[in-house]
């Protein structure tokens, strides 16, 4: 499908994003969905490809998220390098001590 001139231009990308017509490509050329969250499902009943994605990504609740994107990742970060660092300076019969005792403020830190 050739694409027009519009598609250079911010106003056509914010065409493109927001009309069924235009978006409805979008699945299959990029294998991502369009960015305009209410047009997933009408593209859904026809594509083959945009249902599996919803059912594989979007549609999925309890995503494994990367750790730099989990909100509390620095202060999670920090309870298990103390942690940890504390069980490595110390003497090795401590060393389960330590960790066991960096568990919880592990945890604490990700709540």
């Amino acid at each position: 499908m050739p694409l027009g001139p519009e598609v250079n231009t911010r106003r056509g990308a914010r065409w493109r994003a927001k009309t069924d017509a235009a978006a409805k490509p979008v699945p299959v050329r990029t294998g991502a969905p369009p960015p305009n969250k209410e047009l997933w499902d009408k593209i859904a009943k026809d594509d083959v490809f945009m249902q599996q994605l919803k059912k594989f990504n979007l549609d999925v609740t309890n995503k494994v998220r990367s750790a730099y994107y989990f909100e509390k990742w620095p202060g999670v970060h920090k309870a298990f390098s103390d942690a940890v660092i504390k069980a490595v300076t110390g003497s090795r019969e401590d060393i389960p001590k330590a960790l066991a005792a960096g568990a919880p403020l592990v945890t604490n830190a990700a709540k």
